[in-house]
This record gives C-alpha cells, sequence and structure tokens, in this order.
C-alpha cells in the first residue's frame, strides 16, 4: 500500500532539490544525488522533470547520475520519459550511454520497442560493454520484434568479446526457432533488363509484385520482397513456382532459379 511522504520527507527532497540544482560544490550535488535515489520511485518520479535537466547537465557524471536515478522509476512512470533517456544513447560519453542503456531495460517491451532501431545500433560500439548492455536490452523485445534487426545480432555472434558473442548466439538460436513464411515467386515476361516477379502466398493469394535486374541474386530477390512486405528477412523462405519449387537462396542469380 503506498503511504505519501511526510512532511519532513516532502523538506528533505525539496532540499536535496535545490542542492542539485544551485550547489556550486560538485561533491555537495553528487552526495544529494546518492541520497535522492534512496527516497524511492514515486518521489523520483515527482522530481523527473527536474531529472530530465540534469540528464542534459555539461558534466558527464551528472548525466549519468540523473540516468541512475530515473532508473528507480516504476516502469509505467518512467516511460513517460522515454524519449529522454533514448536521447542519451548518442552521448559521446561511453559511461552516459552505458547508464542509459541499463534505464532503457527497465521500459516495458512495446515502450522499448520504439526504440529498438537507435539500440541496434549500438551492437556496433567499440565498447564491449555497450554492445552487451545494448544486445541484453533488446532481448527483452518480442522475438516477432527483434527479428527486425536480425542482421546486427547475426554480426554479434562472432564478438571478439566472449560474453558478447555467447549472448548473440543465444538470441540468434531463439529467431531461428521462429515459424517461416512461405511465399512462392512466380517469373513474368519481360522485354527489359529488369524482371517482373509476382508473389503469391501459399494459399494463392497474390501479395506484391516486384522488378528486379537480369543479374539480381537470389539473396538481393529476398531482401527487395522482406523490405516490400515489411516482413523480417529472418522469417521470409522465398520458393520458386512450378511441380518442384526450390528455395531462393544465396548469391545465385534469381532468373536462374524462377
Amino acid at each position: 500500500r503506498f503511504k505519501p511522504p511526510s512532511v519532513s520527507e516532502k523538506m528533505a527532497d525539496a532540499s536535496m532539490m535545490e542542492a542539485l540544482a544551485t550547489s556550486n560544490d560538485w561533491r555537495v550535488r553528487y552526495e544529494n544525488f546518492l541520497k535522492f535515489r534512496q527516497l524511492g520511485p514515486k518521489v523520483i518520479a515527482q522530481q523527473a522533470e527536474a531529472l530530465e535537466g540534469f540528464s542534459r547537465s555539461r558534466y558527464p557524471w551528472m548525466r549519468k547520475l540523473a540516468l541512475e536515478a530515473m532508473a528507480v522509476m516504476e516502469p509505467q512512470d518512467l516511460a513517460m520519459h522515454s524519449d529522454v533517456v533514448a536521447a542519451r544513447l548518442k552521448d559521446t560519453d561511453d559511461d552516459v550511454c552505458y547508464e542509459a542503456i541499463r534505464t532503457m531495460k527497465r521500459l516495458q517491451p512495446d515502450i522499448l520497442e520504439k526504440h529498438a532501431e537507435i539500440l541496434s545500433r549500438l551492437l556496433g560500439d567499440e565498447d564491449w560493454n555497450v554492445r552487451l548492455a545494448a544486445l541484453s536490452t533488446l532481448a527483452r523485445l518480442d522475438p516477432l520484434k527483434l527479428c527486425f534487426y536480425s542482421e546486427a545480432i547475426k554480426e554479434r555472434c562472432t564478438d571478439e568479446v566472449h560474453q558478447v558473442a555467447e549472448l548473440a548466439q543465444k538470441i540468434w538460436i531463439r529467431l531461428n526457432e521462429l515459424p517461416h513464411r512461405a511465399i512462392t515467386c512466380r517469373r513474368e515476361e519481360s522485354c527489359s533488363e529488369e524482371v517482373r516477379i509476382t508473389c503469391t502466398s501459399m494459399a494463392g493469394n497474390e501479395l506484391t509484385v516486384v522488378s528486379i535486374l537480369q543479374a539480381a541474386t537470389c539473396e538481393e530477390l529476398r531482401e527487395l520482397v522482406a523490405k516490400t512486405l515489411s516482413v523480417p528477412l529472418l522469417q521470409l523462405k522465398l520458393l520458386s513456382s512450378g511441380s518442384q519449387p526450390q528455395e531462393l537462396v544465396g548469391s545465385i542469380p534469381a532468373v536462374d532459379v524462377l
């Protein structure tokens, strides 16, 4: 049961925030930040706007402490400030960036999904701690949503750092257990340099028509169809039409299979 803060707690809260905002002594600010984090998620949520300001401080240590305090909030309260936290994913200071990722991990998957793209870019960061934290946070997404970042995850399966590679491999195995979406491709007659491909579902419904160059590979066709249909590449399985369909994979020219 929630217990409203007492008068003395409110005064302590106000005193801390004043010290954080006005003191010229970094030690006073630092000590008050540590005390402030102990006041609990509800009190911190009431001061979230002030923390947003501190997260944009010119001092990296202050930005980091602000993010640490925001991470104490309940996920539903933190969600209202997720854009502010996400902005720190681009921070030039590795420690601040790392703390932003850790704070993002507190978010519910549906909120986290909004910031998944920028998190996926951090999988290539020079700092392995950042790579590992980004990978761990992305892993909280629904596998069907995580599939859209499968290529970036696959690259980390051979990461030079064992912890990163091990986690990436576990996620990769989980993604490959998802059901595939099979699509049949039929080549249309064409007199130009481009070839029209009609894509149909296994039920025979036409999904889309795409055009590729004569020299385009099966993999390039897969990427084009995946992008056109907004389907994760990992889930897409292309088959040629006819009585003996073949899977369209690799660097073989698509027209040779179709």
